[in-house]
């Protein structure tokens, strides 16, 4: 298969992931979008959550909203994907 080829492959796989990303989030109600999970309460339910590594990783997200949380990896996915797409597009004019 070409460059050329797996680029346009790969652009629209990317385009239909983050098609569906947005599809399946039209679904939810802006009062679940808005919701501001209680990570400071649902950490004391296991010692496992009490970590000093656990803690660190919900650090940032006190107080953060349901639609932000979601957000915030489906924009790094797409950024992910966006830098793949600039790799195959340089293979893409290397090979022509």
């Amino acid at each position: 298969m070409d460059a050329v080829t797996l680029l346009s492959n790969r652009v629209s796989a990317v385009n239909a992931s983050v098609h569906g990303l947005i599809e399946a989030a039209r679904g939810l109600s802006p009062d679940v979008l808005d919701w501001v999970p209680p990570f400071a309460e649902r950490r004391q339910t296991r010692a496992s959550y009490c970590t000093p590594a656990a803690l660190a990783d919900v650090a940032g997200l006190h107080g953060v909203p349901v639609g932000v949380l979601l957000m915030r990896p489906a924009v790094s996915h797409v950024f992910h994907h966006a830098g793949e797409i600039e790799l195959l597009i340089d293979v893409a004019r290397s090979e022509s």
